[in-house]
């Protein structure tokens, strides 16, 4: 993504991961925990692609998610492959991102987000 992205609400980051445990039935404690559940792994790994494609580095993407910041790269790897793979996973994976996005202004002039076609409904009025 080009330029600094600024947020409008500063706990996004939680939200993203609240936003993947949920999305696979999970708590957030599950999420990032130390268990090696194969039911915890897909969850895992498209939550800490979402926080990449945020903007977030591997050292805070590990300290999100407890991991050490050396198997970041290892779980974007496969959630790309998860991603590119499996058509479920790629509608989950942007429900996960857009967790993020509300008041995401990449030039500061007006509100946009990664995929629009999630941006909330907006009642007449």
């Amino acid at each position: 993504m080009a330029g600094e992205m600024r947020y409008l609400d500063p706990f996004w980051p939680a939200k993203v991961v609240a936003r993947g445990a949920e999305m696979f039935g999970l708590t957030i404690h599950q999420l990032i925990g130390k268990s090696r559940e194969t039911r915890y792994i897909p969850a895992r790994f498209l939550t800490v692609r979402a926080l990449q494609e945020l903007g977030m580095g591997p050292c805070e993407i590990g300290r999100r998610v407890n991991r050490d910041h050396s198997t970041i790269p290892h779980a974007i790897r496969e959630a790309n492959r998860l991603i590119a793979e499996r058509q479920d996973m790629r509608l989950v994976y942007e429900e996960i991102v857009n967790a993020g996005c509300p008041g995401y202004f990449p030039d500061g002039s007006e509100e946009t987000w990664l995929y629009p076609w999630h941006r909330p409904k907006v009642a007449a009025e």
